[in-house]
């Protein structure tokens, strides 16, 4: 169970809702959905994101967008992790194929 745990993402995240209606738009059998569903599903769901230029979903949208336009870079590239230099919570790396490169920074603090 131990290496279960260690390697299992499901505890580490959940379903994107729907909708917020029953069981989240998701199923509509009485027993509900195989995974806890996040408690703010009434207010954070993709029902609720659309039109919302803000929101998480055109986000999202734009960068898978982005990654199927450049599989080459983001999908098949070469990974060159890239030290931030301090313990500010960035994860910096590299991705290179032969005719692109792109330096990604991602800020995973709590600090906004």
């Amino acid at each position: 169970m131990d290496n279960i745990r260690k390697l299992a993402r499901d505890h580490s995240r959940a379903p994107m809702q729907s909708t917020s209606g029953a069981h989240e738009g998701f199923i509509t059998s009485t027993t509900g959905p195989w995974m806890r569903i996040n408690d703010n599903y009434a207010e954070i769901n993709v029902g609720r994101q659309i039109g919302d230029k803000d929101s998480v979903l055109p986000f999202w949208k734009n960068l898978l967008r982005l990654r199927k336009n450049h599989a080459d870079l983001f999908t098949y590239g070469e990974f060159r992790p890239a030290d931030a230099g301090d313990d500010s919570g960035l994860a910096c790396f590299q991705k290179a194929s032969s005719h692109s490169e792109a330096l990604v920074l991602l800020n995973l603090s709590l600090d906004l």
